[in-house]
């Protein structure tokens, strides 16, 4: 059976973080660049904080009207079948691991009340190659996810993650939808309240993006999954400005000027904010071995996906 925070792992050194959160959550960055903001889901955002092709895609409600391969990619689920099989998930499941995510939560979880926050988000996979020679469920891992955020009193207080390549959760039977799952790379997280709830909809990433930098939003934020052994739920979305951004960083606290940062989490929910790569004088190899046919492979990251990002302060 999956559970709240495990996933079956392609190394026997790490595998992504899981119910690892729950306990990682106290050691949030004191820096004063963590951001965080109590309250209700964002889901619409001012006309005033984007431009260009955001701007085009702003419908007059305040939210945007998305592309079709953000809602049916091919030849994967689509958004409709992943907030289904979250709601199916929670009531199958939900019983068990309840106590986890209120814990992680900090505070009582109705399962009754809970309800997809918004529509399920898709995020492309952090990697352009991962290998020929390597087993479905590993595929699955390092493919693109679907994350569904689910809200109590429009609170996100529960995340779930999955694989979207999994369409064998499509129209199967009882016994082969728990074969299923087992291959879904599937992930339930608590969600802090103190935790920022702009995170789960490009809306909410853009009205925090526009607020921090005084700069308007290009595009529509894009949702790309952090690299492994990083839990999918730890989103980080990147997100395109109309002119420079002055930034500084822990690493170097000289500014510099950023046309595109990425919105989101470090190592846990309760630090979020802008982040920018760590640059690095060196090459970063990933070496894994694939848990079922035990055969090497290294994964090469996408051209704009950096290996490793910091929280970032904006100077004037």
């Amino acid at each position: 059976m999956i559970g709240a925070g495990t996933r079956y792992c392609t190394s026997a050194v790490a595998c992504r973080l899981g119910i690892g959160l729950t306990l990682l959550l106290s050691v949030a960055a004191c820096s004063s660049d963590v951001q965080r903001v109590t309250g209700p889901i964002t889901s619409k955002v001012s006309a005033s904080a984007v431009t260009g092709a955001a701007a085009a895609a702003l419908r007059s409600d305040g939210t945007f009207g998305l592309p079709d391969s953000l809602i049916h990619p091919n030849g994967e689920l689509s958004a409709d079948e992943a907030v289904a099989i979250a709601r199916e998930y929670v009531r199958n499941f939900g019983p068990s691991y309840v106590h986890i995510w209120a814990s992680a939560h900090g505070s009582a979880i109705d399962l009754n009340a809970l309800a997809p926050c918004t529509t399920a988000l898709y995020a492309r996979s952090a990697y352009k190659s991962v290998g020929a020679n390597i087993s479905e469920i590993t595929r699955r891992q390092f493919g693109p996810h679907w994350i569904v955020a689910l809200c109590q009193r429009e609170v996100p207080a529960v995340i779930l993650t999955f694989s979207s390549l999994a369409t064998d959760l499509r129209n199967s039977t009882p016994k082969e939808k728990q074969q299923a799952y087992a291959q879904t790379d599937f992930l339930s997280h608590g969600y802090p309240l103190s935790a920022d709830a702009s995170m789960f909809t490009p809306e909410g990433v853009v009205s925090r993006a526009f607020e921090r930098t005084g700069k308007r939003i290009t595009t529509i934020p894009e949702l790309i999954l952090p690299p492994m052994p990083d839990s999918p739920a730890l989103v980080r979305w990147r997100v395109t400005f109309d002119g420079p951004v002055s930034i500084r960083s822990g690493s170097n606290s000289s500014p510099r000027n950023r046309s595109a940062l990425f919105a989101g989490f470090l190592r846990v929910f309760i630090a979020s904010g802008l982040l920018d790569e760590v640059p690095t004088s060196s090459t970063v190899t990933d070496s894994w071995t694939d848990g079922v046919t035990k055969a090497p492979f290294s994964p090469v990251l996408a051209d704009d996906v950096p290996a490793k990002v910091e929280m970032v302060t904006v100077t004037p």
